[in-house]
């Protein structure tokens, strides 16, 4: 009887010790905040690593500072032809927006 409660309690402090290192580790698994830190970062390996990583998942930046024929339309018609938004292409075909106005940065699908 005393090693089944032994192996409970056992089996109870090993779940607990999981639940604290999911806890402690959870921001791992979120790409977001990993890169939100990396990129915070003074350490001039990781900054390397980064910049390795971004090379390989971005295939290109396009800038526009001013609307031109060749610019997307993103917005309607904006009151002031100047609006500055990038255009970020990634290796696997999908494209992201960015968007400057009035100083609130928005990122388009």
């Amino acid at each position: 009887m005393s090693a089944l409660a032994a192996a409970k309690s056992e089996r109870e402090e090993a779940a607990k010790h999981l639940e604290t290192a999911k806890a402690k580790h959870r921001d791992l698994l979120n790409s977001q905040v990993v890169y939100s830190r990396l990129a915070r970062t003074r350490n001039i390996e990781i900054r390397s690593k980064l910049r390795l990583e971004i090379r390989r998942r971005v295939e290109r930046i396009t800038f526009w500072f001013r609307r031109s024929p060749d610019s997307p339309r993103l917005v309607e018609d904006p009151v002031k032809e100047l609006f500055s938004f990038a255009e970020v292409r990634f290796t696997n075909g999908k494209c992201r927006y960015i968007v400057l106005t009035k100083g609130v940065i928005m990122t388009l699908p």
